[in-house]
């Protein structure tokens, strides 16, 4: 990677222009001119990532976090070889896989640009929707850079939901690992359908300069009050700089269709939708109460046995329905669900689904607590 050793040799020329004192002195204009001078490194990326954990530092210094004396170290430390500086970007969070699949990206559409454009040409590379929701929130990730001559400035980048609608498919799953947290975070409402995102997160405009320079991995994490799909873009308005001219790029274009962002009903991971505030109650609850009926079928047509391929078989059956956890966290997720379908079941009037709730339940009663993960029932939180 020959990246690599051409960021070490600038972040080394970088540092040696500054104080060795820096780390004590910590003054606030020292420490934005190391971080303007990193983010200036001319390799895609790796300059403006540098740059962030300094002026990060520099913020959670008073909260009791990593100081500038530690990032400093850690800047130093880097310098020693191309593996050093690989675990350095992953100190600091960087998935270096992606890191490097990016900027091979970004060199090879710098160069097939670089002598035919002299105008600023801000792109999106890259781009990759993750849904991740309900262990943790769904995710859009793109590289957002200039490959073009000049620089751009970037006031907001926005994301514009264009429809709305009730999510009436069912998560089964629990949680058995925590939550991942990223960058921008966005918490989306069916009655709102435009979200600033550099706003919400107390972001500055970005800047943007010829040939990459100050390009940035975006991750936009969304969450959602309730259950639903949105149809989203992301809309970024910009000016060139040299031309004072306003523009907009727009992802996915809108010759395309938006990206369905969705949020199924997922009680044992996400405690805030309830019977009272969820889109679609009635469909949810047919959902539910028709997947429980097929779970009872599969348990009451087999019996409990020490035998671990019959519990394999009832494993495959139950994730063909999308208990995808299978029987062992069945308890587990019949607690969370059932006082909710209770509220759904009084609500909607429809007392003989009651019925199929506790033949369910009934059924899972039969097999030992040994089978079950945990050992048995967990109560309600």
């Amino acid at each position: 990677m020959e990246w690599l050793t051409e960021a070490r040799k600038q972040v080394d020329g970088i540092l040696s222009k500054f104080p060795r004192d820096l780390a004590e002195a910590a003054k606030e204009t020292a420490v934005e001119l190391l971080s303007e001078e990193l983010k200036k490194i001319p390799v895609p990326l790796v300059g403006t990532i540098l740059s962030k954990a300094v002026k990060q530092a520099l913020k959670s210094r008073a909260a009791g976090g990593p100081g500038i004396g530690d990032v400093l170290e850690l800047l130093q430390d880097m310098q020693r070889s191309d593996d050093d500086f690989l675990h350095g970007l992953t100190a600091l969070g960087e998935d270096v896989d992606r890191l490097n699949a990016l900027i091979g990206s970004v060199v090879k559409l710098v160069e097939e640009t670089k002598s035919a454009l002299t105008v600023p040409k801000l792109i999106i590379s890259e781009p990759e929707y993750n849904p991740k929701y309900p262990v943790s929130d769904n995710e859009l990730n793109f590289c957002l850079m200039n490959i073009g001559g000049g620089a751009v400035k970037v006031p907001e980048m926005n994301l514009i939901v264009e429809k709305c609608e009730p999510e009436t498919k069912i998560d089964y799953t629990a949680p058995a690992a925590p939550p991942i947290f990223l960058r921008l975070k966005v918490r989306l409402s069916p009655n709102t359908f435009h979200y600033p995102l550099l706003q919400l997160n107390n972001e500055p405009f970005r800047r943007y300069g010829a040939h990459a320079e100050g390009a940035e991995d975006v991750c936009v994490q969304m969450s959602s009050e309730t259950n639903a799909r949105y149809y989203t873009r992301i809309r970024i308005p910009y000016k060139e700089m040299t031309t004072d001219q306003d523009k907009e790029l727009v992802y996915p274009p809108l010759d395309k269709p938006p990206i369905p962002v969705s949020f199924p009903y997922a009680p044992c991971w996400d405690r805030h939708v309830t019977p009272d505030n969820m889109l679609g109650r009635e469909a949810v609850l047919t959902e539910i109460i028709n997947t429980f009926g097929i779970a009872r079928l599969i348990l009451e047509e087999t019996s409990p046995s020490d035998d671990a391929a019959h519990y394999k078989l009832i494993d495959e059956k139950l994730h063909e329905i999308g208990f995808f956890m299978g029987l062992g966290y069945l308890p587990y997720v019949l607690d969370r669900f059932i006082p909710p379908v209770a509220r759904m079941i009084k609500a909607e009037k429809q007392y003989g689904a009651l019925k199929v709730v506790l033949e369910l339940t009934h059924q899972t009663m039969r097999y030992p607590r040994g089978q079950f993960f945990g050992g048995g029932w967990r109560g309600s939180n």
